[in-house]
């Protein structure tokens, strides 16, 4: 698959910045394109405009190595790499990676 492609609706998709693959639900990313920006907030995915920093929590708000933003109960990261998983039939478990990745925030702003 290469960077042009318009269309991940049958693709699993790789968020930095801690790697989580998430699969589906499909509605989620027919327009997602490599390089878009990624919120995830609880258990919603989300893909939005660059917050601006007078509307960010600068006092929770954490800026990694690779550009990605974590602040508040949302992490902001890009698409980095687009697998091609069969989607019907298989469960890669998404709820369970994503509940982790929202402890592992938790854990960050205690």
């Amino acid at each position: 698959m290469t960077k042009d492609a318009v269309n991940l609706d049958a693709y699993t998709v790789s968020f930095m910045p801690f790697y989580t693959e998430y699969q589906g639900p499909t509605e989620e990313f027919k327009d997602y394109k490599f390089e878009d920006t990624i919120y995830f907030r609880g258990k919603e995915l989300k893909r939005e405009k660059p917050a601006t920093p007078s509307s960010s929590d600068n006092t929770t708000s954490n800026t990694f190595s690779n550009g990605a933003i974590l602040s508040g109960n949302t992490i902001t990261g890009k698409i980095v790499s687009v697998n091609n998983y069969e989607r019907e039939g298989t469960d890669r478990n998404e709820l369970a990676r994503l509940q982790e990745l929202i402890s592992l925030i938790d854990v960050i702003n205690q």
